[in-house]
């Protein structure tokens, strides 16, 4: 066969073109929040369990870091040893109340005098990695300044590239105005926003490796001496009664327009989940709803539903130049397993890879892959011929004609002279032996 014989071919089940039916029946994990908005989701799939008002747009207030955290990786994960310079235009503060009224003077990501930072002083030199921790773990405001500036030049051009990035990822409703969540009437997002967000930052591992450190130290600098400190998620602190042992983190956050909120994530039995919430009126509430969705998660057994019989269900294709269709079987039975929650909306789709004639029974000609809705692949098993299949004495003779066309004139000139000598060869020795007709 001149050309590989590789295509799609949707639900094709016992020689008849059908989508399997494969229907939904997920339903969200019944559990109650007061935090205004919510949204629970796997990691991996990012398939949703539970939401509350999760496009709502809200103030996030510290989570920003997430965001801020995710894109210096991204742009500049390779180069966390770097020393970034503390300037004068990157620790300037404002009182609230002017930063509030006079927007335009007053820009949002100028620093305010009760809000968390880390104590940098201009002129002070630290390893871009070093302001990343304080940034996720201690909240520092005044490292996400100076990483702006490192990173970007300035911090309005640092969320310019932000606020772009954000965009071209998805994150339609998210706008920020500075990079680490002070308040300002246009800083705003949504919890399922921040999900993805958070879940995108959690595909890097150094990302996961600093959300989750109870502890962590700045390291000693051309003006300061080295210094721990603790980590503001308590979910993590193991001191704190509101320690969740599955925690893995991620953020935390407080002002006074956004409550409190926070992004927590969990991991359990090989089963990973992203917790977001927004607007919460306390503290302590925030933290047991965080609690409240991850064990309800948790809580969960996982199901097997049996889809498609080895034995039972088979597949064919007709291929050109063969004696009769290609009948194929599984390698063995397609079953998902799934929680009730993240049940899938799921296809079927057979990938048929015949390369050549013959085929041999028990050879594989291809696979079957589940499919969700959001083209992901659930699973996929490979497809074995029931049978063998010869090619027609016309395909033959094509076959080996093209062959013989693609080869160089000289290769056709050596077997022209091959099989001449041959026949020569036959004819004397026919004569010397005194053979006749």
């Amino acid at each position: 066969m001149n050309n590989c014989i590789r295509k799609w071919i949707f639900g094709i089940v016992a020689a008849c073109l059908e989508l399997i039916p494969l229907q939904a029946h997920a339903e969200q994990l019944k559990v109650g929040v007061a935090s205004e908005a919510a949204i629970l989701i796997n990691t991996e799939t990012g398939h949703v369990l539970f939401e509350k008002n999760a496009d709502q747009v809200l103030f996030p207030a510290s989570i920003t870091k997430v965001a801020t955290g995710l894109y210096i990786l991204e742009k500049f994960g390779n180069r966390l040893q770097e020393q970034a310079c503390a300037k004068h235009s990157a620790l300037a503060w404002a009182a609230v109340h002017l930063k509030r009224n006079q927007p335009a003077r007053y820009p949002s990501y100028l620093l305010e005098s009760k809000a968390t930072h880390m104590g940098l002083q201009v002129g002070e030199k630290i390893p871009v990695g070093a302001l990343l921790e304080a940034l996720l773990i201690w909240s520092a405001n005044d490292a996400a300044n100076v990483l702006a500036e490192h990173v970007s030049g300035s911090v309005p051009k640092f969320m310019k590239e932000l606020n772009d990035y954000l965009a071209f990822k998805g994150f339609k409703h998210t706008h920020f105005d500075n990079p680490h969540g002070l308040h300002h009437t246009e800083h705003q997002t949504t919890a399922r926003d921040m999900a993805g967000i958070a879940r995108e930052a959690m595909k890097f591992p150094l990302f996961r490796t600093i959300v989750r450190q109870e502890k962590a130290i700045r390291p000693q600098t051309n003006k300061q001496a080295a210094l721990a400190y603790g980590q503001h998620n308590l979910l993590l602190r193991r001191d704190r009664r509101y320690f969740y042992p599955h925690a893995t983190g991620i953020k935390n956050g407080y002002e006074s327009k956004s409550k409190f909120t926070l992004i927590g994530s969990a991991r359990h039995e090989n089963r990973d989940v992203i917790a977001v919430l927004l607007g919460c009126p306390t503290n302590d509430q925030l933290y047991r709803d965080a609690t409240a969705l991850f064990e309800a998660a948790f809580a969960e057994k996982k199901l097997s539903r049996l889809l498609l019989t080895k034995d039972y269900d088979t597949f064919t294709l007709g291929i050109k130049g063969a004696k009769q269709q290609l009948k194929a079987c599984m390698a063995g039975d397609l079953i998902l397993d799934y929680y009730p929650s993240e049940e899938p909306i799921a296809h079927t789709a057979v990938d048929w890879n015949v390369r050549h004639l013959p085929i041999q029974e028990g050879q594989t000609v291809g696979s079957i892959a589940l499919i969700d809705q959001n083209n992901v692949i659930l699973k996929k098993m490979p497809l074995l011929a029931m049978e063998r299949v010869d090619p027609t004495l016309l395909w033959k003779t094509r076959h080996y004609a093209a062959l013989i066309a693609k080869m160089k004139l000289t290769k056709v000139v050596l077997l022209a002279m091959i099989f001449v000598s041959a026949i020569a060869g036959w004819i004397y020795f026919r004569s010397r032996n005194g053979i006749n007709e």
